[in-house]
């Protein structure tokens, strides 16, 4: 099987509006050009929205051998993330870093702490939005309470 030659490097979109935190992307797809350029390796770029029909006809027109992901957030939600992974999957393109799964069980704080303890890993108690917080957490334990939606 030969390296791939083609990759290409998607990441959340980005305008000059952006907060700077959105905008250090676009130091890391520097670096990841320049990183890849110097190791012979042809890349591209592609911002990735939540315009799906777009990204997945410049996926098919770019036909990448590997995917270099660094999306963080789509639409400024990180907890949109995985939808440009399922797309690869979708259309079998191998990509670098979590899988779809992963970033799902990551990218929501309430399902991570349910998976944490269902595999008997200690994490703060938490209560869902729509309940009424407890009156006191566990003897020495803390209350994190949910980001709002």
């Amino acid at each position: 099987m030969k390296p791939p030659d083609k990759v290409l490097i998607i990441h959340n979109d980005v305008s000059d509006e952006s907060p700077a935190d959105a905008r250090d992307i676009l130091d890391q797809i520097r670096c990841v050009s320049m990183a890849l350029s110097a190791e012979g390796y042809s890349a591209s770029t592609l911002a990735v929205d939540l315009r799906l029909d777009v990204a997945k006809k410049q996926l098919q027109a770019e036909r990448p051998d590997v995917v270099f992901n660094l999306v963080e957030a789509i639409d400024d939600s990180g907890q949109l993330v995985p939808i440009a992974t399922a797309l690869l999957d979708h259309l079998r393109i191998p990509y670098t870093g979590a899988n779809t799964e992963a970033l799902m069980l990551s990218s929501t704080k309430i399902l991570t702490k349910q998976w944490l303890r269902l595999h008997g890993i200690t994490t703060a108690d938490w209560w869902e939005p729509d309940s009424p917080p407890p009156s006191a957490p566990a003897p020495g334990r803390r209350t994190c309470a949910p980001s709002p939606p």
